[in-house]
């Protein structure tokens, strides 16, 4: 019931005039949208879904209105392995593929992250290992040039305590489940507090 709602091969008539090409990457799944040369710009799209779920058709829906609305070349939707199968270590390990295997296609200036709930986290706790990564070796260029946020789940721990007052008029999620799905995703050597899943606790210093 909980991936009642993916879409991980949609209809190609969505993206008529576009090319596409389908890549694996580790466990994560990538589809790429290309148009006509123009600056030579990537968009990577890492889709929410409370670690669980996910892509779907409304994650599709805006990929294609990125392509066609900006100057971007491609876009990549990056349908990475999920909860409670794959644990947060894994799930990260392939966020680090994607994006390492979009620097070796594009300079790190070219390349913009965007994500959306989960997918959000995501790329916080990417760009915490890309700061830690260039502190030791002193390297400006691992940087993408743009992340782009859509409401981000930073602290999975669910705690806190002005969640209570939105919990009873959110019409999408409930702090339950939330917290539920974020269980799945963690290990015995993973804690909810863990910065690959509850970005707060991690560094921006760089």
């Amino acid at each position: 019931k909980v991936r009642k709602e993916d879409v991980r091969n949609p209809k190609d008539r969505l993206f008529k005039g576009m090319q596409i090409r389908k890549f694996k990457l580790q466990s994560t799944s990538v589809t790429e949208l290309k148009i006509a040369e123009t600056n030579q710009q990537l968009v990577v799209y890492i889709h929410g879904g409370a670690f669980i779920s996910g892509p779907a058709q409304h994650h599709w829906d805006s990929l294609k209105t990125i392509v066609q609305q900006t100057n971007c070349t491609a876009a990549w939707m990056c349908d990475y392995p999920k909860a409670p199968e794959h644990k947060i270590t894994e799930i990260s390990r392939n966020i680090d593929e994607v994006y390492n295997s979009a620097l070796a296609e594009y300079p790190a200036e070219k390349i913009i992250l965007m994500g959306d709930s989960a997918g959000g986290t995501l790329i916080v706790a990417l760009i915490q290992r890309l700061l830690v990564q260039q502190q030791q070796n002193n390297n400006i260029a691992l940087l993408p040039k743009r992340i782009i946020l859509i409401s981000p789940v930073m602290d999975a721990t669910m705690t806190n305590e002005k969640i209570a007052a939105v919990d009873k008029v959110d019409p999408m999620l409930s702090r339950k489940g939330v917290h539920s799905a974020k269980k799945m995703c963690v290990d015995t050597e993973n804690l909810l507090t863990d910065p690959m899943i509850s970005p707060i606790n991690g560094s921006f210093m760089g």
